[in-house]
């Protein structure tokens, strides 16, 4: 994975998830960018999908001359 083109990463997780441990897995990548993407995230008391613990999604953009 690559954070060219990242622009956003919202993330949930739930009350349960170890979030120190998800970020920390992730941020070091991030940390390569040129510019770092902006990083949101939320504590929520449940999913969408039954026992998921962390949701993520990536908005990315690509410039064309």
């Amino acid at each position: 994975m690559s954070p060219e083109g990242l622009v956003q990463g919202p993330a949930f997780s739930h009350v349960a998830a170890a979030l120190a441990a998800a970020y920390g897995a992730i941020g070091p990548r991030l940390a390569t960018a040129a510019a770092p993407p902006l990083v949101t995230g939320a504590r929520v008391a449940g999913l969408g999908v039954p026992g998921a613990l962390i949701e993520v999604s990536a908005v990315a953009a690509v410039l064309r001359p």
